[in-house]
């Protein structure tokens, strides 16, 4: 009888082990050359416009979420299968491709065009394995420091307005890089110039997923797992209570803010709750789009819901455009000889 309770005590650990390892085996890693995002770490060219943008023109500037990157938020990339995605984004299979890169150049009106720039902003997310140890604060600063050092270099390119859309973690990224060039002069120029922020899905008090997100991280800590990152958006917490208390005391009205949030749950997990991923005020918007919460950044065509973001996104780009046409006027008076 002992003999038989061994045996089966060491089938039962054997299958454990071996579901463990799968499991494993299917979690990305930065580590693995197949896993690599294609766009690079910092600010990437989304555009295909082959302009350098213009004196007081408009960047807008994409952030991707929690355990992802540009590719696999804003496009169809799965790990492990890039050759795959890469036939999919053909011309003749444009419902599968990055709508960033591909559906919004084609929407930017031709004479626009000239004066905005399009960029992701990469970044290294990953929390489940082989994790580059960070946290909110540090990520924050790092998006600051890119956009200082790439993409705003000279006194033009330091008169371009800037729209930033996130995703999810992505972007209270951007909120805490917001919070901190508003108290920094090194980052002066940047506070200055930031015109709208779209948040897509955003946990601003923030996520039951964390409580679940914090026993995977512990369980996956062999492999080298950032539980902080999970921590950090625990729901009410006080950590993002003082982040959105400082974002609204620092923006003030100046700032357009449109809030995007899911109807429908995700999978096995509740949808954003309305009253985490919503607030109110002056200049802000709250729209609520029937889809879950990676229908909010994945469009595999120009739907409906496509249709709802390019519309905020084109209005009040162009209105940022003529609001800058006196400026830019006199910016070109002054360059006269």
């Amino acid at each position: 009888m002992k003999l038989i309770w061994t045996a089966t005590y060491l089938g039962a650990l054997l299958s454990v082990a071996g579901i463990y390892d799968q499991v494993m085996k299917r979690i990305p890693s930065q580590l693995r050359t197949n896993q690599v995002p294609e766009s690079r770490f910092g600010i990437d060219r989304a555009d295909n416009f082959g302009s350098w943008g213009c004196a007081y023109g408009v960047d807008i500037i994409f952030v991707h979420g929690l355990g992802s990157n540009p590719d696999t938020t804003w496009g169809p990339w799965r790990y492990g299968n890039r050759d795959t995605a890469a036939a999919q984004m053909t011309s003749n299979s444009r419902g599968k491709a990055c709508w960033v890169s591909d559906f919004l150049p084609e929407n930017i009106p031709a004479s626009s065009r000239k004066d905005i720039r399009i960029f992701f902003y990469n970044y290294d997310s990953y929390w489940r394995r082989d994790t580059v140890w960070t946290r909110l604060w540090n990520t924050g600063k790092s998006l600051l420091d890119r956009v200082a050092m790439e993409i705003r270099r000279t006194e033009e390119e330091r008169t371009q307005n800037l729209v930033f859309v996130g995703h999810s973690y992505g972007s209270l990224v951007i909120k805490r890089a917001l919070n901190q060039a508003s108290t920094s002069q090194s980052f002066a120029d940047i506070a200055k110039h930031i015109r709208a922020i779209f948040f897509l899905g955003t946990p601003h008090r923030g996520s039951s997923f964390s409580r679940w997100g914090s026993i995977i991280a512990w369980a996956l800590q062999p492999l080298g797992s950032n539980p902080l990152l999970i921590q950090e958006v625990a729901y009410d917490s006080e950590f993002l209570l003082d982040l959105h208390r400082e974002l609204v005391g620092s923006s003030k009205d100046k700032l357009r803010v449109i809030n995007f949030f899911e109807a429908r749950k995700t999978r096995l997990v509740k949808c954003m709750r309305e009253q985490s991923a919503t607030y109110g005020g002056a200049n802000i918007e709250n729209i609520k789009l029937p889809v879950d919460h990676y229908g909010l950044n994945k469009f595999e065509s120009k739907n409906e819901n496509y249709g709802i973001i390019l519309q905020k996104l084109l209005e009040i780009v162009t209105s940022i455009a003529s609001c800058c046409d006196m400026p830019r006027r006199r910016h070109g008076a002054m360059a006269m000889p």
